[in-house]
């Protein structure tokens, strides 16, 4: 994943992914109007002004050429409710953690401040996805859920898809309790018996199960970059507690 440098902002989006009638990115901190902890592109939160917010996404939803476009964003709950639509649907999901389409025109939208924004393109069938992944939704597999759900769908085999995970908390940062490390196997947590400490890999497990759903590993692509190591680029739930940004993940058929 790299870093693009635009007119107002700054994102990070899949150099290979050049499917000319693909537009995808995930924003960075950098060049909006909020302020504070809030500071500069908050694109969504409780705690900053919400004509803030609005002005933000607008300037990122312009960046990436999108003028008044249709967006569908879900209400993330870190569950595993996945939703086609199209453009008779609602543009609010309830109790919806992925979003997928097959129209153009149409905009999905997620927002992230650690937990994984996984990407899903099938460009075989110009079908796209945004996927919101915490480690309650990726303990329940919303991943392999996600591959499922456009195999069934599309009538196709798990190998016409391609994935991608944006940034999101790394295992360098992301420790958990003994009750978070439990609900995952063994390969997917960094243990330190000494300490009693653990951390996990939530990028890694995820990419797991969509391998394990039949995605090959060279149709998935991985960001590299740590959310709470980044506080240049990235807002940080685990990093600056409950006062902080989002970031936003965008993915969208023209």
């Amino acid at each position: 994943m790299m870093i693009f440098q635009g007119g107002k902002v700054k994102y990070l989006s899949f150099s290979d992914w050049n499917w000319p009638w693909l537009i995808h990115g995930f924003s960075t901190r950098w060049g909006g109007v909020s302020n504070k902890e809030y500071r500069q592109l908050n694109m969504a939160g409780r705690g900053d002004n919400a004509s803030n917010i609005r002005k933000n996404r607008a300037l990122f939803l312009k960046e990436m050429g999108l003028i008044n476009p249709r967006v569908f964003m879900g209400e993330q709950v870190h569950g595993t409710n996945i939703k086609m639509v199209n453009q008779e649907s609602s543009t609010i999901k309830r109790n919806t953690d992925g979003l997928l389409t097959k129209e153009s025109q149409n905009v999905l939208l997620a927002f992230f401040a650690d937990c994984v924004p996984l990407f899903l393109v099938v460009p075989e069938y110009k079908t796209v996805g945004i996927i919101h992944a915490g480690w309650k939704g990726t303990a329940q597999k919303i991943a392999s859920r996600a591959v499922e759900f456009l195999c069934k769908n599309l009538e196709i085999g798990p190998d016409k898809i391609r994935a991608g995970l944006g940034p999101a908390i790394g295992p360098c940062c992301y420790e958990v309790g003994a009750e978070v490390a439990e609900k995952f196997l063994e390969k997917e947590i960094i243990s330190r018996p000494r300490k009693k400490r653990f951390f996990l890999d939530l990028p890694q497990v995820n990419i797991f199960q969509l391998e394990d759903a039949g995605v090959p590993a060279a149709n998935i692509g991985k960001s590299g970059f740590c959310t709470a190591c980044n506080p240049h680029l990235f807002y940080s739930h685990r990093r600056d507690g409950e006062k902080t940004g989002r970031m936003a993940s965008l993915i969208a058929i023209i």
